[in-house]
């Protein structure tokens, strides 16, 4: 009996030395770290859906981001999103985003990653780090996926997800969906596209991708030279993103048009004007011009867009839930005075005179300004999952298709 008593202790002794040494090398292993992104919102509305949660928020302070944490703004709202390690993303009026992935990596095989899904709208993203072959810097946006190695770079997604890469320093790399890889630099430009066929699909699967989607690289190596029918196409979709008086005069100086002064204008005029300049972007040949210089003169007009949206009061907090609440005006609320009869005409009206300034946008006007069925989120998560299949589970193979179904 004495002998069974002194031998019980250490048989738990030893049993629980072996089970230690079993989880030793997962203990030891070194694991990487999510950490959170600052958002900082500059101008009119900005909001937050954090991860788990089905209700947007109105923020007009600095407030932390975390992986899974969504942001969009209203039609004058900008934002900028920092991550400590050198990352900045200006967020333009009328966006959506997810921050999908960040993590500090494990410090030994893996760096940091970042990866931000851009589901609509315009971004400016600037990489001033140092980045090395184990981080993964990345914007995806729902037909394709861009990477870096630090440089700066604009996205361009439409409410139909088509979408525009344009460089702005060093290069970017894209990599599509059909499985080609381009470098791109501030002289040249990428676009892809996808027709879908009503009804739309709930889901976006890989198939549903291959079926309609095309790319271009926008480029004056390209042999035969430069073809510009991806940023017609672009010209053309932005405009339907995003209507407002500064995008048309830009498009009317680029078409050698007059710029106009649309809020004296009759509602009839004004209308007139708007439908015939969509088929006149056919015409756009960048005058003549090469390629880089167009570029160069688009990238302007975008950071002179940005300052000048700047002049917007930030959004009270009780602004965003279409409702007009004590205290909000057109002034300090444009998305809840929204003049609802306009919407659902296949137009985005940031910006437009209709009597009164019509502030559409995602949050007020999904119809117009959003693709349905939240295609646009389930499109990026297939899209990265395919650039980026997801490592084995259960000693199977990835499924690079991600979201399934059609």
């Amino acid at each position: 009996m004495k002998a069974q008593r002194f031998l019980k202790p250490i048989s738990i002794v030893l049993i629980t030395a072996a089970l230690m040494l079993t989880l030793l090398p997962s203990m030891l292993k070194p694991q990487a770290q999510t950490f959170s992104a600052t958002l900082t919102p500059l101008a009119g509305l900005v909001q937050v859906l954090p991860v788990g949660q089905t209700e947007w928020k109105t923020v007009n302070k600095t407030t932390l981001i975390n992986q899974g944490d969504q942001v969009r703004t209203g039609s004058t709202g900008t934002a900028r999103l920092n991550v400590v390690s050198g990352i900045e993303v200006d967020i333009y009026p009328v966006t959506v985003v997810e921050l999908h992935d960040l993590r500090l990596g494990d410090g030994t095989r893996t760096g940091i990653v970042y990866n931000l899904f851009h589901l609509v709208g315009a971004l400016y993203v600037k990489v001033d780090m140092e980045v090395t072959a184990r981080d993964r810097v990345e914007v995806t946006l729902p037909l394709a996926g861009t990477r870096v190695r630090g440089t700066e770079w604009y996205t361009f997604v439409t409410n139909k997800m088509d979408a525009l890469v344009m460089g702005a320093e060093d290069t970017v790399e894209i990599r599509g969906p059909l499985g080609k890889m381009y470098r791109i630099d501030k002289d040249e430009a990428y676009w892809v596209f996808v027709t879908l066929e009503p009804p739309l699909p709930l889901v976006c699967s890989a198939q549903v991708l291959s079926r309609g989607v095309g790319e271009r690289l926008i480029s004056e190596k390209q042999p035969g030279g430069v073809d510009v029918t991806g940023l017609r196409d672009h010209l053309r979709e932005d405009l339907i993103r995003n209507v407002n008086p500064q995008y048309r005069n830009f498009l009317h100086d680029q078409l050698g048009i007059p710029q106009e002064d649309f809020i004296t204008m009759t509602l009839e005029d004004e209308d007139k004007i708007l439908k015939e300049l969509v088929p006149m972007i056919e015409q756009f040949d960048a005058k003549g011009d090469p390629l880089a210089k167009f570029l160069e003169t688009y990238r302007t007009f975008w950071q002179e867009y940005w300052s000048q949206v700047q002049d917007t009061a930030l959004s009270l907090e009780t602004c965003g839930n279409n409702v007009e609440d004590a205290g909000e005006t057109q002034d300090n609320c444009e998305n809840d005075f929204n003049f609802k009869p306009y919407c659902g005409n296949g137009f985005c009206e940031t910006d437009r005179f209709r009597p009164g300034v019509l502030g559409e946008s995602a949050i007020n006007c999904p119809d117009d300004c959003r693709i349905g069925n939240g295609l646009d989120q389930s499109c990026a998560l297939t899209t990265n999952n395919l650039l980026n299949p997801p490592p084995p589970s259960g000693g199977g193979r990835p499924t690079p298709s991600g979201v399934g179904g059609n």
